[in-house]
């Protein structure tokens, strides 16, 4: 039969023509076909990117209080600081009969009795006009650190009537006696040299002051300065 290669032809044509996909949708069951596709899971990318986008809620802010005024309390006044005049050693050594005394005491007193002071004094007590008269005060100066110190006023009567002095100045300080030195020789003082434990110094009006170690690493400065009559 001459026809039968013919046939054979055509049927492998057709099996060339149809794709495997084909055959296998047609050998597929009827549950499989009717299954939906499955979703693709969603990328973390975008599962990021709607979160960000998600803005959380502020949180409502409590009223603060007022704040309080700070009150800044005034100067406190400081009440000027109202010397006796006379000095109070000018008055007694005149009531004593040392007239020819006053004019020295006044001088020493106007130049170390400088802040609130009171004062003892001593005398001869048979004939004080002809001996030594001498005037211890003692000071108060608040703004100093320790605020107490000590000035001892004295005059010697000579024959010609006049008086020679001298002034004691003692005063503890704060800090020690180095600190001292240098602040001496800051404002034009010299060092005369040590004198056993001491400092001695000339200070700017050349007064002699000595400068003694305390407690506890402090300072105690001795001033001491003579005045002589006019002849």
């Amino acid at each position: 039969m001459k026809f039968w290669p013919k046939i054979l032809c055509a049927i492998i044509a057709v099996a060339a023509i149809v794709s495997p996909c084909a055959v296998l949708a047609e050998t597929a069951t009827p549950e499989e076909q009717a299954a939906p596709p499955e979703a693709a899971p969603p990328s973390p990318d975008a599962e990021s990117t709607k979160k960000s986008k998600t803005k959380p809620r502020a949180k409502p802010e409590r009223p603060r209080p007022p704040e309080a005024v700070k009150k800044i309390a005034p100067p406190a006044v400081v009440a000027p600081i109202v010397l006796p005049d006379p000095p109070l050693p000018v008055v007694q050594a005149r009531q004593l009969g040392l007239a020819g005394c006053a004019p020295m005491l006044d001088s020493m007193a106007r130049e170390s009795l400088t802040t609130t002071y009171d004062v003892q004094s001593g005398w001869s007590p048979d004939v004080p006009a002809n001996h030594v008269f001498q005037s211890v005060a003692v000071l108060n100066r608040p703004s100093n650190v320790p605020p107490d110190g000590l000035a001892a006023l004295i005059a010697a009567p000579l024959a010609a009537g006049a008086c020679d002095g001298v002034i004691v100045q003692v005063f503890p300080l704060a800090g020690d006696c180095a600190g001292a030195q240098k602040l001496l020789l800051s404002g034009g003082g010299k060092t005369l040299g040590p004198l056993l434990n001491a400092r001695i110094m000339l200070d700017a009006n050349q007064r002699r002051l000595f400068l003694l170690p305390g407690y506890a690493n402090t300072c105690i400065a001795v001033a001491v300065d003579s005045r002589f009559a006019p002849h």
